[in-house]
């Protein structure tokens, strides 16, 4: 299971980075939006698979990159909340919605995650981290992703 996991995580990366420089090649402005969100979700995703993968490939296991994973997830966390922005901006061009109430809802959410990803009670780099604030930061992440979904 460790072995097919990595490479699915380099499989993964290699075919979204890819795809993101591929649109990004592209004369359309949608589909270099589109290139741009995929090489964010990628690079951001690295952030947290390079080292799960170098942790189920090294004898340190997860406790000996802890930070490193920790710090990814930090990474990971911001670069997602950004997609989604991104991702509302390419739904509302596609939609032609205009509405400012939708627009505010989604940058609202996205800055309330951003700042409870910033807070110091994550424990960033520590181990174990703040579970309940990991809940916390993803009420605001899951809401942007539900309200997607439902607009979409």
């Amino acid at each position: 299971m460790v072995i097919f996991e990595s490479i699915f995580d380099v499989l993964y990366l290699s075919v979204v980075i890819g795809l993101g420089v591929r649109l990004l090649l592209e004369n359309t402005k949608q589909a270099k939006l589109f290139g741009l969100m995929a090489i964010l979700l990628g690079v951001g995703d690295a952030f947290h698979l390079v080292p799960r993968i170098i942790s189920h490939l090294s004898p340190l296991g997860f406790e000996g990159h802890a930070f490193a994973l920790s710090w990814g997830q930090f990474v990971t966390s911001i670069t997602m909340t950004i997609f989604y922005v991104l991702f509302y901006h390419f739904y509302r061009h596609q939609s032609g919605d205009k509405s400012k109430a939708k627009m505010c809802a989604i940058y609202v959410l996205a800055i309330l995650r951003v700042v409870l990803i910033l807070l110091p009670q994550n424990k960033w780099g520590q181990v174990p981290g703040d579970y309940v604030f990991g809940i916390l930061r993803n009420i605001p992440f899951a809401l942007m992703g539900l309200a997607l979904i439902f607009w979409s």
